[in-house]
């Protein structure tokens, strides 16, 4: 499982949501292609994709399709170093032999390139838009980098808990003086 494409594909979609005119009818949806299923053994893969085969789901689709009346589209989304599979580039073949836009995106910008040279038709602040989500996309790959922590060696260091009741009864005192005022303030007299 690649965390950091389907992290792409919900950020791209975010775009669409927000980037796409609809005065007209509009549908998109990332589609699941699968998982690699990395801990299984050969004899499961073969039969989930069996069980894939009879369910009528084929390989090689792309990741992301979209429709805007009357267009429709397919796009692959890549990140890093990934590269389109033989059956990913015949797929993207058929699609331009067939005059349906299509393309592979390793970027929130390539994508917005690929949807303008399609055609479809974007909200007029769609650049600010896509200066948004791409920063958002990058804070989540951030978070997404850090999100666990190095253990700490060895025990942490206790807090110092000596004045805490002090601090309590000043929140107290204080909360009473300002109920007092707000009183005063609101005595007619």
């Amino acid at each position: 499982m690649n965390q950091r494409e389907h992290r792409f594909q919900h950020w791209c979609c975010e775009y669409l949501d927000r980037a796409l005119l609809t005065d007209v009818p509009v549908w998109f949806t990332s589609i699941e292609s699968g998982s690699y299923m990395q801990d299984a053994t050969k004899e499961q893969r073969f039969a989930w994709e069996g069980h894939r085969k009879y369910r009528g789901i084929k390989p090689c689709h792309l990741d992301l399709y979209v429709y805007q009346k009357p267009l429709f589209a397919q796009f692959e989304l890549k990140v890093g170093t990934n590269k389109l599979t033989s059956g990913q580039r015949v797929t993207i073949r058929l699609l331009r032999d067939r005059d349906i836009p299509t393309g592979c995106a390793y970027t929130l910008r390539e994508f917005h390139s690929l949807l303008v040279a399609s055609g479809f038709r974007l909200h007029g602040n769609a650049e600010n838009i896509l200066k948004e989500v791409e920063l958002r996309l990058a804070a989540a790959e951030g978070r997404a980098v850090t999100a666990t922590p190095p253990k700490a060696k060895g025990r942490p260091p206790r807090a110092d808990y000596s004045h805490r009741g002090d601090r309590r009864r000043d929140d107290a005192l204080m909360s009473e003086e300002a109920f007092e005022d707000v009183c005063k303030l609101n005595d007619p007299a």
